[in-house]
């Protein structure tokens, strides 16, 4: 899914520079998942916190499982 690996970590530098001009802080990893996760328009699966401070910047999905079938 990533034919241009420079590009990718280019666009995740751009993404990361962005946000962090909107008080977002993220390391260089988080951004590249970012990045790539908007260019495929691919949800995120993670609990962690700082995908709903991405989330409030960017076109984001978070994955949502649909907890009824285990709930019983």
């Amino acid at each position: 899914p990533t034919p241009d690996p420079l590009g990718a970590w280019m666009s995740a530098g751009d993404l990361a520079a962005h946000l962090r001009r909107r008080g977002v802080d993220l390391d260089l990893h988080t951004a590249l998942i970012t990045a790539l996760a908007v260019r495929e328009e691919l949800p995120v699966w993670s609990l962690d916190p700082v995908w709903d401070a991405i989330a409030a910047h960017l076109p984001i999905r978070r994955f949502d499982p649909d907890p009824s079938p285990y709930t019983r």
